[in-house]
């Protein structure tokens, strides 16, 4: 199946069906990197790629706890930027599984 796949190609040990909640995580992550954002001190996310300015949807069960870094797959515009199907993830996860792109985000600021 394609979550087999994604995990065999991303070096991710996750057995088809298990509750191995840090290695799916980390296969969301191996296809959203682009889609990261981390919590700002201003109330609001940026993301990594551009600075842009999101919000967590209001129907997220996430949007009172403000986790620092997440993936998101969709973003709604109304009167603000919301993120939807978001992720929480690890910073260190964008450098494991796509250092490709954010070795220069992380290390060459």
């Amino acid at each position: 199946n394609s979550q087999h796949r994604i995990n065999k190609s991303s070096g991710i040990n996750a057995e088809y069906g298990s509750n191995d909640d840090v290695a799916i995580r980390k296969c969301l992550v191996s296809g959203l990197f682009v889609n990261a954002s981390y919590y700002h001190h201003t109330g609001t996310y940026k993301t990594f790629r551009d600075n842009f300015d999101l919000s967590i949807h209001p129907s997220s069960v996430l949007v009172s706890e403000r986790p620092k870094y997440v993936v998101f797959n969709e973003v709604l515009g109304s009167s603000q930027n919301y993120m939807k199907d978001i992720t929480v993830i690890e910073s260190d996860w964008l450098l494991e599984v796509a250092s490709h792109y954010y070795i220069n985000k992380f290390v060459g600021s």
